[in-house]
């Protein structure tokens, strides 16, 4: 006599089966969707885990060299403010060999040029300029080099560059202050190329309401006392 099933227990087994057969045709579903594009799937899913990958260890990097840079040229400034301009100039010197990529290589450049004036080494400091105002970006960071070069071609005795260099700067000035000390500095080339006429008129085109002004003052008082000693 065989045993009778009841009615809750074919349907259990029925879902079992349904089951059995889903499984069934959803892994034999799978290994075709594999055998077909699987590969290609895979290998694209294994290139963006890369990617992601590299992107996060590259961000790791960047900013760790952004710190070590950062240091490096905290160091030189510092160095070079207690007069150590030698030490100073190591500093710079392995900030641009080490992260040559780094935003502040334009600042190190510009801090080496300065080592390089205390050092009393005009040529290489001017070359140090020239290249930091190649790689400036901002307005300002360039007016800010190109002062330093006017200052290092009178260092060199080349009045007449300098001055080409505050005609350029003249040209896009905005604040009145900073068109007031390019007048300054155009006056003291004129002294230096022996043009009195032009350096008087310089420092006296500087505003009373300037603070150059007292600096203009003081040259034009010794322009006036040379014109008026007596001859040897």
């Amino acid at each position: 006599m065989s045993a009778k099933i009841d009615h809750k227990e074919l349907q259990r087994r029925l879902k079992e089966d349904e089951l059995q057969v889903f499984w069934q045709q959803f892994i034999g579903n799978a290994r075709r969707f594999y055998e077909k594009s699987g590969r290609q799937l895979l290998m694209g899913i294994g290139v963006v885990l890369v990617a992601i990958i590299g992107w996060y260890l590259w961000g790791m990097k960047a900013s760790a060299d952004f710190q070590a840079a950062q240091l490096t040229f905290a160091t030189g400034v510092t160095l070079a403010q207690n007069e150590q301009y030698e030490p100073a100039l190591e500093q710079f010197n392995s900030l641009l060999q080490s992260h040559p990529g780094a935003s502040v290589t334009t600042y190190a450049r510009l801090m080496r040029g300065r080592c390089f004036v205390e050092l009393e080494d005009y040529d290489r400091a001017l070359q140090e300029y020239q290249q930091a105002l190649s790689s400036a970006k901002s307005n300002a960071d360039k007016d800010l080099i190109r002062v330093a070069i006017v200052q290092a071609q009178r260092s060199l005795g080349n009045a007449d560059a300098a001055l080409k260099e505050i005609e350029t700067l003249e040209a896009n000035a905005k604040a009145d202050d900073f068109t007031f000390y390019l007048a300054y500095l155009k006056g003291g080339c004129y002294e230096e190329l022996d043009q009195t006429d032009k350096a008087i008129q310089a420092y006296q085109s500087i505003s009373k309401d300037s603070v150059w002004n007292s600096f203009a003052l003081e040259r034009l008082d010794w322009l006036e006392a040379e014109a008026t000693a007596p001859l040897q």
